[in-house]
């Protein structure tokens, strides 16, 4: 009987190994695309006090997301046009987990992406408590969910895409 328990003990730590082992990949934006497209790039703070956020960033998710209430969005800052490229570069370099579900819609300081076609990106690591996790989606110009990314890979990408364009700054 007691090497049963230790029998079912060892396969339920190799089961909880290998799902929180496994990776969701990665995701980087292309900077030939991003320099051919961003029209704008704002610092916002996003009013949410409903952000809900997933148990497991497994399965995909996607109809759960909730679209962006446009009227929730102050505008904090506009990077100058002359830094879009150098914040487009900076920003392709930042590798994201690709699918990776862990809120269903951003809130508080994020970044808003502005495409030449209308949509926008919004990027959004969850900053007031010290967690990479987040929300990396699209959305069209209504705030309808077009694609989402997924989330930082470190919450210091986030904080030096802030940090190094605009006034602002994030400490922690």
């Amino acid at each position: 009987m007691k090497k049963s328990y230790i029998y079912v003990a060892i396969c339920f730590l190799c089961a909880c190994i290998s799902i929180g082992a496994c990776d969701p990949g990665s995701f980087s934006f292309n900077e030939a695309e991003l320099l051919e497209t961003v029209v704008s790039v704002e610092l916002i703070h996003y009013h949410n006090p409903d952000q809900g956020s997933f148990t497991s960033w497994i399965p995909n998710q996607f109809n759960k997301l909730r679209p962006l209430n446009l009227g929730n969005i102050t505008v904090l800052e506009t990077l100058n046009n002359e830094y879009i490229e150098d914040f487009v570069i900076q920003l392709a370099k930042v590798d994201f987990l690709s699918k990776y579900y862990a809120y269903d819609s951003p809130a508080d300081i994020c970044l808003r992406v502005w495409y030449s076609n209308g949509d926008f990106e919004i990027l959004y690591a969850d900053f007031e408590h010290g967690s990479f996790s987040g929300y990396v989606g699209r959305y069209d110009s209504n705030g309808k969910v077009v694609d989402f990314t997924g989330a930082f890979t470190g919450l210091s990408d986030f904080t030096s895409l802030v940090n190094n364009f605009f006034e602002t700054k994030l400490e922690k």
